[in-house]
């Protein structure tokens, strides 16, 4: 009958044990690996993202056109009518003559002013 070696449940145990740290380690410089290759795409992704970005805005502002269009006589005779100026608002009128000068259309009263009387 074969005599029992007890050498070989020492030898099993250190290839066991030395196969599970291996597979550990490897697996842990694979994940590195991975997590460095997902932060140089979210990297390219943020870089492309901010260009583009900033040629969308540079667009835009090259597109805004400036007009300085005065309606002050409305306005100044709906503020000296109105004394309550924590109601103050703009009446319809106020509020479709602001639209028109926004949005460089003629107002519904043909862009003329109102006539003023000197006499008061």
């Amino acid at each position: 009958m074969p005599t029992f070696n007890p050498w070989v449940i020492v030898w099993a145990l250190v290839a066991m044990i030395l196969s599970i740290t291996g597979g550990y380690l490897w697996g842990s410089s694979a994940t590195t690996d991975s997590i460095e290759a997902q932060q140089a795409r979210d990297a390219k992704v943020v870089a492309m993202v901010q260009e583009a970005s900033q040629q969308g805005a540079a667009t835009a502002i090259a597109g805004i056109e400036v007009k300085n269009v005065t309606i002050r006589q409305q306005v100044e005779r709906e503020t000296r009518t109105v004394t309550d100026y924590s109601n103050c608002h703009h009446s319809d009128d106020g509020l479709l003559n602001v639209n028109a000068a926004l949005t460089n259309s003629e107002p519904p009263s043909g862009g003329e002013l109102p006539k003023v009387n000197s006499a008061r």
